[in-house]
């Protein structure tokens, strides 16, 4: 590996510590990683009585912001990840969430991919296309990318408010 591959790839590590953390201290969870930086899922969130709460990918996109997504009315992820965090919920009986961050503007969304029995809460289009085995970087391989509309994400705020994109724009959901 090249040293710009491990400062590439160490950027994406940094920003998912980073997520993670925020998640953590909001939702007062515990969060669980794996020992690799090549794990299936990215991290589990424990409550205090040890019971997993959640199974999280994390994703970063360092050259795109909010905006970006918004226009283009949706965000993708390798549908092998979706397929991996759904096996992960099956087998914890917790809800799986994809969590992007957007390094332009610092803005994180999320969307919930499938509840506690693994069953799907959205839907997604799918695209072949010849990508970097991962962010380390490497050789390109053909990957099948899931697109989830934009409709579906939330944008996760520091200050309890919830907003939900829809329809190109940002709305301000009551919150609960």
């Amino acid at each position: 590996m090249s040293a710009s591959e491990s400062a590439e790839a160490q950027v994406y590590l940094d920003s998912e510590a980073v997520v993670a953390s925020r998640i953590a201290k909001r939702s007062n969870y515990i969060e669980g990683r794996g020992q690799t930086d090549t794990s299936r899922i990215d991290r589990v969130f424990v409550d205090r009585n040890g019971v997993i709460r959640s199974v999280v990918e994390i994703k970063t996109r360092p050259n795109r912001s909010l905006s970006d997504f918004v226009k283009m009315q949706s965000v993708w992820i390798d549908e092998k990840k979706i397929e991996d965090g759904i096996t992960a919920s099956k087998l914890f009986g917790a809800p799986f969430f994809l969590f992007q961050r957007t390094l332009i503007d610092d803005q994180i969304i999320f969307v919930k991919i499938c509840d506690e029995k693994g069953d799907l809460c959205i839907s997604y289009e799918t695209e072949e296309k010849m990508a970097p085995k991962n962010c380390h970087g490497g050789e390109k391989i053909s990957k099948i990318r899931a697109f989830i509309d934009i409709g579906r994400w939330t944008i996760y705020n520091w200050d309890g408010k919830q907003e939900e994109l829809k329809n190109n724009e940002i709305h301000i959901m009551a919150q609960g």
